[in-house]
Parts: C-alpha cells; sequence; structure tokens
C-alpha cells in the first residue's frame, strides 16, 4: 500500500537531500501531462485544487494546482510513478539539473521535462521541510520560479488522500473532500424548531471568500488580520468555521483535516463571546451555526493557538472547541463560546 511507504519513509533522518531518480525501465507519469491520463478535479483546500490523472481506469497521479497570478495554474505538487514531484511551465531539456530553495536553504534538485513543463523529483525530506516553509524558488536554467507555500500541508495531505482513494472523491478511508451546497441553510435546520435569533445575529447566504460588511471581527490571525465566523454545508453536516479575505471560502474542520467550502453563510452581527459555558447550556445560550450529519447540533466557539485567536465549532460530539490551522483540525480546552 503506498500510504504505508510514505509513513516507513517518513521515519527516516529529516535531512535534505536530492531525491532519487524514477527507478529505471519505470513507466513515468509526470503529474498532469501524461499522454493519454484525463485529469479530473477531485476537491480543494486553502487555495490549491486537487486533481486526479486516470488512464484505463487507473489512478496514474494526483496533484494539487494554484494559480499564482491568474493565468492558470503555475505550480504542482503532486506524486506519481511512486515519487512527489513539483511541476512548473517552464521548458527545460529532459536531463535537467538546477536548484530548489527553501525559505533560504538550497538544495540540488533534477527530474525531466515534457509538454513546456519541467518536473522536479523531490523526496518526502523536501516534502517535510516544504510543508513547514513559507516560500520556496525552484531554480531551472535560466528561470527562477517562486511560490508560496501557504496551504502545502493541506493541499500535500489532500493528494496522499486521493491517490489513497484511488482518486474517488469522498470514497477514501480518510476524510472526504468538501461538498459545496447550492445554498447552503443559514442558519441550518434542525429535527425541531428553529433556535431564536436576536435581532442583531443573523446568517447571509455568501461565496468565494467575500465578507459581508455587517460581520464582526470573531478572531485574529497572528498578524492581526481579522476573522470572521461562518458556516458551509459538508459532508451532510453543516459546519461553523472561519472566514477571512484571501481564504476564497468558508474554512472549515472535518475529520481532523481543514477544508475550503467557497459557498457558505456569513454571520452578521455581534453577540457575546463568554467562556467556561458548560456542554448542557449551548442549546440555551449558544450561537447555533450548524449540525452534524446525525443532526447533532454545532455551535459557534473560539480559541487562541499559535499567537491568533480563531472561530471553530462545539458540540456534543467535539470535546472541546475545534478549529483549525495549518490544514489541521485541532480541539482546544481553552475557549470562548459564542451566546445570544
Amino acid at each position: 500500500m503506498i500510504m504505508g511507504s510514505w509513513y516507513r519513509a517518513g521515519l527516516l533522518c529529516l535531512g535534505l537531500a536530492l531525491a532519487p531518480a524514477v527507478a529505471a525501465g519505470q513507466e513515468v507519469y509526470n503529474i498532469g501531462e501524461a499522454p493519454g491520463v484525463r485529469n479530473a478535479y477531485y476537491g480543494s483546500v486553502r487555495g490549491w485544487e486537487i486533481m486526479s490523472g486516470r488512464e484505463r481506469g487507473r489512478v496514474r497521479y494526483c496533484y494539487a494546482a494554484v494559480d499564482r497570478d491568474g493565468n492558470g495554474d503555475d505550480v504542482r505538487i503532486g506524486y506519481g510513478s511512486d515519487q512527489w514531484q513539483i511541476a512548473v511551465p517552464v521548458r527545460s531539456r529532459p536531463d535537467w539539473y538546477g536548484q530548489l530553495e527553501i525559505d533560504g536553504r538550497a538544495i540540488g534538485a533534477s527530474g525531466t521535462a515534457e509538454r513546456g513543463w519541467t518536473f522536479a523529483w523531490i523526496g518526502l525530506p523536501e516534502l517535510d521541510v516544504m510543508r513547514a516553509g513559507d516560500t520556496a524558488i525552484l531554480s531551472v536554467g535560466k528561470f527562477d520560479i517562486d511560490f508560496s507555500l501557504s496551504g502545502v500541508t493541506a493541499a500535500t495531505l489532500m493528494v496522499e488522500e486521493c491517490v489513497e482513494a484511488r482518486g474517488n472523491s469522498g470514497r477514501g478511508s480518510a476524510a472526504p473532500s468538501p461538498v459545496l451546497a447550492p445554498n447552503p441553510p443559514a442558519p441550518p435546520a434542525h429535527a425541531g424548531p428553529r433556535p431564536h435569533r436576536p435581532a442583531y445575529l443573523d446568517w447571509v447566504n455568501q461565496a468565494g471568500g467575500r465578507i459581508d460588511r455587517g460581520a464582526a471581527r470573531a478572531g485574529r490571525e497572528a498578524n492581526g488580520e481579522p476573522l470572521y465566523v461562518c458556516a458551509a454545508s459538508f459532508n451532510g453536516g453543516v459546519h461553523p468555521g472561519k472566514l477571512r479575505r484571501g481564504f476564497g471560502g468558508c474554512v472549515v474542520g472535518y475529520g481532523g483535516r481543514e477544508y475550503t467550502v467557497g459557498q457558505y453563510s456569513t454571520l452578521v452581527g455581534e453577540g457575546r463571546w463568554q467562556s467556561g459555558v458548560p456542554i448542557d447550556r449551548l442549546d440555551r445560550i449558544g450561537v447555533n451555526g450548524g449540525q452534524e450529519a446525525n443532526g447533532s447540533p454545532l455551535y459557534v466557539c473560539r480559541a487562541s493557538f499559535n499567537d491568533g485567536v480563531h472561530p471553530g465549532k462545539i458540540g456534543a460530539s467535539t470535546g472541546g472547541c475545534n478549529i483549525t490551522y495549518g490544514g489541521v483540525e485541532h480541539t482546544m480546552y481553552s475557549f470562548e463560546v459564542l451566546t445570544r
């Protein structure tokens, strides 16, 4: 099983070394550009689109793509031919040799080229450093392609999920990919009467990262950028999450991971944040933000994490305030609940 080889290799010492080339005689599938392979949308997370490549009913690769300048996806990170790869739209020699720099630390890089794209082969140590990094520069001949590593952890985790699920979105053993609701409820309906909502709190349906002017600041990133409360339909439920400029949608947690959903509802108006609210009082004073797929209510909370304050969800099944950061869902035991 491919995932097992990833985990075993991940136990090796984390040192930057040139990734091994694809084995001699092995059929090579370059991510996104292999002849005869049909690309299909798998999911999206943190601004990256995840694609699967299928040939004769078999998935040959999965990759994450990001559009840096609005001219189409121009950086890809994926897994194919038992090899992690970076792909950039630059022409080069098939036997090129260059350099990969991550946060100022440079290593040698090599790979191949095809159809106007250059592919760099990387190993798990390089991938781990990229997941922890901020920026990368791939130098190929006279070209230096720089790109942000924002969202790479979440994106490459979904690539792993795509490979294990054989490209079938939401059918793998890992958490499913985002489900976009055509018109997510705001607030969601539950079995029983709709909770009372004061006039100064309401939900507004939005999409594409837009933030209603009536939304109140509910948290902040470490750099002070404000975060707002949103809720999005996902995998049969409606989950409270966080929203800010640049997210492209409502960021919610599910199954231990972080997902971006393009259609969502934004909470407008101001409530009162309270600490020390017992779970059994949430239905009386908490702001209802959604429900699990089984109908169990979810409420709006927030918690401090990594020098920021992040809105999230809390309910009978969460065990605490569930927030997301860096592609991962975290359960926090010191938190505040938004009350009516």
